[in-house]
């Protein structure tokens, strides 16, 4: 019963190409669903929102890491591995944790923050991963129907706190930023603890792409891991996030003023 459901999981398709068919639907899907809700604001929608794009997220998150844990031999036998390296801690996984956690939390302050965390940071990984998704598609469905629905459904979280102005960039980007650097923490630690246990065989385990003891994989960031020292490095980092972070900040700020100027002029 195993094999046959290891086997389900593994079905096979067609390598999805960038901008393809599969690719542009999973986009075009996301920016029409987040423009037909952008008008329904309150808290109890934002929790079904959150709960059902986390929920269904880690359940998928689930699959997968079950899936790749599992190898067949030559002879149709499984083999157990953990594969270290996809442990599921980096940037693009945190909105399903923050989308669960969400419901859990009572206070509207760090309930701001945690939006804010969504709308303005996990949005520069998303919008990466969802323009230049060459490697992240593989010829397992369920590996591509995973990264698309985690990484393009944390886009749309993004993309519809800020339509539906769910956020208030002068009050809580700040906060986004403390729950994106307790979330560098917690990845530095796990780096830390992982490796020292030894139990990586070979393997690599770089949360958050910032492991003092792995060159970061991140583009840009990779030379500067390798020609500066670790502070300067990890410098850099906090500071590329805030500065990205920033920028959505500005631009919706800059949205809303023109929105603004236009209503007021057409009175």
């Amino acid at each position: 019963m195993l094999v046959s459901f290891i086997k389900l999981l593994k079905t096979e398709m067609t390598r999805p190409e960038p901008w393809g068919i599969f690719h542009i639907s999973w986009l075009v899907a996301a920016v029409l669903l987040a423009w037909a809700l952008k008008r329904l604001k309150g808290e109890k929608v934002t929790e079904r929102v959150f709960t059902i794009y986390g929920w269904t997220a880690l359940i998928l998150e689930t699959l997968k890491q079950f899936s790749w844990s599992f190898t067949f031999t030559e002879a149709g036998g499984l083999v157990f591995g953990y594969q270290w390296y996809s442990a599921p801690f980096q940037i693009c996984t945190t909105p399903a944790y923050v989308c669960v956690l969400y419901s859990f939390v009572k206070s509207s302050r760090l309930r701001s923050y945690l939006r804010a965390y969504l709308a303005y940071f996990t949005s520069i990984a998303s919008i990466m991963v969802a323009l230049v998704p060459n490697s992240v598609f593989t010829n397992e469905i369920l590996i591509n129907v995973h990264t698309s629905f985690l990484h393009i459904g944390a886009l749309f979280v993004s993309v519809w706190l800020l339509e539906s102005n769910r956020v208030d960039a002068r009050q809580d980007f700040l906060g986004g930023y403390k729950v994106f650097f307790i979330f560098v923490g917690i990845a530095q630690l796990l780096n830390i603890v992982v490796y020292n246990a030894g139990r990586l065989n070979g393997q690599t385990f770089d949360m958050f792409y910032i492991s003092p003891y792995f060159i970061s994989s991140l583009p840009v960031f990779d030379t500067i891991d390798r020609n500066a020292s670790f502070a300067v490095f990890m410098l850099t980092y906090l500071f590329a996030f805030f500065l990205g972070g920033g920028l959505f900040a500005f631009a919706q700020g800059a949205r809303d003023r023109l929105s603004k100027h236009f209503k007021q002029k057409h009175v």
